[in-house]
């Protein structure tokens, strides 16, 4: 599902793709059902490290795995070079912030990335959370374009679930200004721009 899901969103197809963490194998879902152009694993687990590299090997999927602790940051080869990453971190304010800024770090000017955050509404520690992760989002300037909410449900949990994220790099910088009809003081409707309203799903 979350990896019918990101395609939904966005086109895979020719993409380099980076999981930060696998633990429940989004990597082989998109390989076999969309054929990225890569996919590139890291995780600290040899077990699991082990059972992706045989299954992609038997497969021919375009896998490669990485071991590496994700509390250190990621090898320079690996910093601003992959189209989309994908993490569903550990349920921790720190585990959240660590696995979301490798992700981060990871992407290309254009990349985006997409994201596992909990949420309950009987639980304190999720509000903190989802302060600190959108913080952590805006500080390194980017944003989010779309939220499946309730996307993940969780057995045995009293109604905790996850909503899956997709965030952006925000390019506002970039844009001209004038353009816009609310910039520019005393507007009269002549001057109002011509605009394309495009359809978002959210």
């Amino acid at each position: 599902m979350r990896a019918a899901a990101i395609y939904e969103m966005e086109s895979i197809y020719n993409k380099r793709i980076i999981c930060i963490g696998d633990y429940d194998l989004t990597s082989m879902a998109l390989s076999i059902l969309f054929r990225p152009k890569e996919i590139v694993v890291i995780d600290v687990y040899d077990k699991l490290i082990n059972f992706i590299d045989r299954i992609a090997k038997e497969n021919d999927l375009p896998i490669k795995t990485i071991k590496s602790n994700l509390m250190y940051e990621l090898p320079n080869q690996l910093k601003s070079t992959f189209d989309i990453f994908i993490t569903d971190p550990p349920y921790t304010v720190k585990g959240m912030k660590t696995f979301i800024s490798r992700g981060i770090s990871s992407l290309k000017e254009e990349g985006s990335g997409y994201i596992a955050l909990p949420f309950h509404d009987n639980l304190p520690w999720t509000y903190e959370m989802l302060f600190e992760i959108q913080k952590l989002i805006t500080d390194n300037d980017f944003v989010i374009i779309n939220s499946l909410k309730n996307f993940h449900e969780y057995k045995n949990t009293d109604g905790l679930t996850s909503s899956l994220l997709k965030i952006k790099k925000n390019n506002y910088h970039n844009l001209n200004k004038e353009s816009f009809y609310w910039y520019k003081k005393n507007i009269k409707e002549k001057n109002f721009p011509k605009v394309v309203i495009k359809s978002l799903k959210y």
